[in-house]
């Protein structure tokens, strides 16, 4: 057994989500979002090198000798995790034990091994198996898949594989480090080149279904933190919307969308304040309207009236010449 898996041990017993390892300072968890040393020693460099040098290959050890950033995985027992590495296993779990599917996923690194079920799940680590993103979905497209998971959409070129493998019928799960779901499909659209903007409006109007943007809040005891998530669905007034880009409006559509399933992120975070799941405090750093939100939670007595915090309907588009 590696040196580190005590650590890694540890963490898992304590349900911690992060483990830090550094020269100089003890072994630090990430305990419900707040960093918390472990009683031991400060670790030395040596030590530290060694412990590295144990889970690495050798190629890996090379390339990290190097001065190179190295990510990998290295599995040693149980899997704890938050966030969006969490929602996109659990997704993909869901359909591999209840639908009969071609699976590729894409990760840098593997954080939750899947063994195929009702499925078919394959899994690829960047670096190891795909050399980038987009030729791992280049690749990914030839091998008759029904969902294809992208750990990450970060560039341009990941960014249009994904939307030609949906274009082609497939499902495509992916992430992006936005806020909101307008700041997704934003990110979207500026991230590939001006004159493919029409088509990528066009694109996302058509192909996307849906937009799930979670942050982790903490409970009130502060002995854990909870998922809140704006939720939206593609409907043709929100495909407009993008067409037209007047993606701004699309926070009115998720207000009236509710009987659809859809949500803003301020209206979920306010409806856990009232139902004494998240700390009030710690739920007001997420808020997307800080000013409108902070009288709900100083003045509890107006949760009552989340409605209130709802934007204004959206202006019917003028017709203007060309």
């Amino acid at each position: 057994m590696a040196r580190i898996d005590a650590f890694l041990k540890l963490g898992t017993q304590q349900g911690c989500s992060d483990v830090h390892l550094a020269v100089g300072v003890p072994p630090m968890l990430r305990m419900h979002g707040d960093l918390l040393p472990i009683k031991f020693r400060e670790l030395r460099a040596a030590e530290l090198d060694g412990y590295i040098s144990e889970i690495l290959t050798r190629s890996q050890n090379e390339h990290f000798a190097k001065g190179n950033d190295l990510d990998f995985s290295y599995v040693s027992g149980e899997g704890a995790g938050t966030g969006k590495s969490t929602t996109l296993a659990a997704m993909i779990d869901h359909l591999n034990q209840t639908r009969r599917l071609n699976i590729i996923s894409l990760e840098d690194p593997i954080e939750f091994v899947h063994a195929s079920k009702q499925s078919q799940v394959i899994q690829r680590e960047l670096g190891t198996h795909i050399p980038s993103f987009a030729e791992g979905v280049r690749a990914a497209m030839r091998e008759d898949p029904d969902v294809i998971l992208v750990g990450e959409l970060r560039d341009a070129d990941t960014i249009s594989m994904a939307m030609t493998a949906a274009e082609t019928g497939h499902l495509v799960l992916g992430t992006l480090h936005t806020t909101s779901a307008v700041k997704t499909i934003d990110r979207v659209i500026d991230a590939l080149p001006v004159e493919e903007r029409e088509q990528t409006k066009s694109f996302l109007a058509q192909s996307l279904l849906a937009v799930v943007t979670q942050v982790l809040v903490k409970t009130p005891e502060g002995h854990g933190r909870r998922a809140i998530c704006e939720l939206l669905m593609m409907t043709k007034a929100i495909a407009k919307l993008i067409q037209t880009e007047q993606t701004h409006q699309i926070p009115s559509q998720l207000q009236m969308g509710r009987d659809l399933g859809m949500q803003l992120l301020d209206q979920a975070l306010l409806a856990a304040i009232t139902a004494r799941t998240v700390d009030p405090d710690d739920a007001y750093t997420y808020a997307v309207e800080k000013r409108a939100f902070q009288k709900y939670v100083t003045d509890t007595t107006m949760l009552s009236k989340l409605d209130n915090l709802a934007p204004a309907p959206p202006v019917p588009p003028t017709n203007s010449a060309d």
